[in-house]
């Protein structure tokens, strides 16, 4: 299942994801967690990863939320690749920023979903759409088309995607997302805070098969 929230403290100065909330969401998604945050003195993206502890993710997400003024955070349900620390979201891709200099521009790729093309029992098909969209070596002009275009839409399917360039403030979305008490998230199975035991329990074939429900 997965979830992606993003929390945009230049709209709502007192907008937090709460502990309540965080837990409700980890008990769902306790497959790993990553996130990044919007450095404004240093104008980037500053990414942490491979959170497999439930207090130490929480530990970060309240520094983060109350430091920064936007951040965007994923827990991880596994539907595709081995469940561990470099699987967590998100994953990094280049994109060639400036080709005389032969310099290569960072991006960021959060994803809820799954990707029936992609990944397989070792690796996610998140960590193979990073790695595709590096191996184009797009400029940023023909990468920004590449992600709006109907073959990527297709691809993604149902999916929900959060892209953001290191340098650049703006976060594309992709896919349909929700709001909650001002968050904006991926989805919103989480709010009936079913264990992710009580799912692998009751829906064991559906959530391993299909991965998104």
């Amino acid at each position: 299942m997965c979830l992606i929230a993003i929390v945009d403290k230049e709209k709502n100065k007192n907008l937090i994801i709460t502990k309540k909330d965080f837990d409700k969401i980890w008990n769902q998604n306790s497959d790993g967690l990553g996130l990044t945050y919007w450095d404004s003195n240093l104008k980037k993206w500053i990414c942490i990863k491979g959170i497999m502890d439930k207090k130490l993710g929480w530990d970060f997400v309240d520094y983060c939320q109350n430091k920064y003024k936007k951040l965007i955070i994923h827990w991880r349900l596994t539907s595709k690749g081995l469940t561990n620390e470099k699987l967590t979201h998100p994953f990094k891709f280049t994109y060639i920023k400036n080709k005389k200099k032969n310099l290569l521009g960072i991006g960021y790729l959060f994803h809820n979903g799954t990707i029936w093309e992609l990944g397989n029992d070792i690796k996610s098909d998140t960590q193979e759409l990073a790695e595709l969209i590096s191996s184009l070596n797009l400029n940023k002009k023909q990468l920004i088309k590449f992600i709006n275009s109907k073959f990527f839409k297709k691809l993604i399917n149902s999916s929900r995607i959060c892209i953001v360039l290191e340098n650049e403030k703006k976060i594309y979305k992709f896919g349909n997302f929700e709001k909650y008490k001002g968050l904006i998230v991926s989805n919103l199975s989480w709010i009936y805070d079913y264990s992710l035991n009580y799912i692998k329990r009751y829906s064991n074939n559906w959530y391993r098969n299909y991965g998104d429900f």
